[in-house]
């Protein structure tokens, strides 16, 4: 499969959940504290059923330097993880391989520390339930040899 991007709020976003773009999320930077629950199961490629997925996430003009946490949503009010899954200094783009479970509604959340930042993801792969495929993901490519 080719990446898909999932996520870029920079930019308005179609809702999945809704008819022909009958709803968009409008562009936004996370701010300090703030989530963003992304919904993957069930979203274009991605089986309902994915128990996983391999997410390319980037952060984009961080205000401050600060940490992303990309993590299952939680039912309820679940802890914040203590492990960061990009850290990222202001001004710069990060990117990271972040392969996380499917939480809550099928969906993951990511999470800011600090500032304001812009996000984007690119669904990388998935997993789905044993007795199925293990991964679905994309043949890699060498993109620099120095």
């Amino acid at each position: 499969m080719d990446p898909v991007r999932l996520l870029d709020s920079r930019t308005p976003t179609p809702e999945p959940l809704y008819p022909a773009g009958a709803r968009t999320t409008p562009a936004f930077r996370l701010g300090a504290g703030e989530t963003f629950d992304l919904l993957v199961a069930g979203r274009g490629v991605v089986p309902a059923v994915a128990g996983a997925v391999a997410l390319n996430v980037t952060a984009v003009g961080a205000t401050a330097s600060t940490d992303v946490r990309v993590y299952p949503t939680p039912a309820g009010a679940g802890a914040v993880p203590t492990v960061s899954s990009l850290n990222v200094a202001a001004g710069t783009t990060v990117a990271n391989l972040v392969t996380v479970t499917v939480g809550a509604g099928g969906r993951v959340r990511l999470r800011n520390a600090v500032g304001a930042v812009h996000l984007l993801a690119d669904l990388a792969g998935y997993f789905t339930p044993a007795g199925r495929s293990s991964l679905t993901g994309r043949t890699p490519t060498r993109l620099l040899d120095t």
